[in-house]
């Protein structure tokens, strides 16, 4: 009887472990699961938050160069509907904004912040546009089977000069109200784990009147 209570208090017996670890390891891989997942989750938020970001550094930067404008001066793409109600004779020819007509750009002369003889100097025309990649249509459509919808470039051009400054864009387009401007623009970036992410930012502000 000693030298049998002695057994069983040197160990564990194998059914005891062998109960043991079917009661642990279901566990494990339990907590193992829910932390990958927990990984994955920030991982995902952490590259969404990055592309957001971007999304609003590029649009800072357009609206940097847009605000600066004279309405006066500013003029939009025509499109089809603009060539159908006989405002435009052929879409792509640049008119004067109508109000609440969104437009994939503007062209537009801004003050240079110098003064001569009483008035104040402006800049060359400037103009901002956005440039489908190549094998892409405007058709909500991946063509290239890059994940990307209707992607493209955002284009400033002046004196001569086409300078590409913004890229992997779906879209950048541009409405009036009155003085009142808004830009709306939305970027997607694939990543290393192959997902797409996508952002959108609209800003408003006024135009100068003059």
């Amino acid at each position: 009887m000693v030298r049998e209570a002695a057994s069983r208090e040197s160990g564990f017996t194998l059914l005891e472990t062998m109960i043991s670890l079917s009661v642990v390891i279901p566990i494990l891989l339990i907590i193992g699961a829910t932390s990958s997942t927990a990984s994955q989750s920030i991982e995902t938020s952490s590259r969404a938050a990055d592309v957001n970001t971007a999304c609003r550094r590029m649009s800072q930067r357009l609206a940097k160069l847009i605000r600066p404008a004279k309405l006066s001066t500013v003029e939009v793409p025509a499109v089809t509907d603009d060539v159908t109600t006989l405002l435009a004779t052929s879409v792509g020819e640049w008119i004067s904004p109508t109000d609440l007509a969104w437009r994939p750009g503007l062209q537009f002369l801004s003050a240079t912040g110098q003064f001569s003889m009483n008035a104040a100097l402006s800049t060359t025309p400037r103009r901002i546009v956005f440039e489908l990649d190549s094998g892409e249509t405007d058709n909500d459509q991946d063509d290239d089977g890059d994940g990307l919808i209707d992607e493209g470039r955002v284009l400033l051009l002046q004196n001569g000069i086409t300078l590409a400054i913004l890229r992997d864009v779906e879209e950048c387009t541009f409405m009036f109200d009155g003085r009142l401007l808004s830009m709306r623009l939305r970027i997607a970036r694939r990543a290393a784990d192959n997902r797409i992410y996508r952002s959108e930012v609209e800003q408003q502000f006024y135009l100068r009147n003059n």
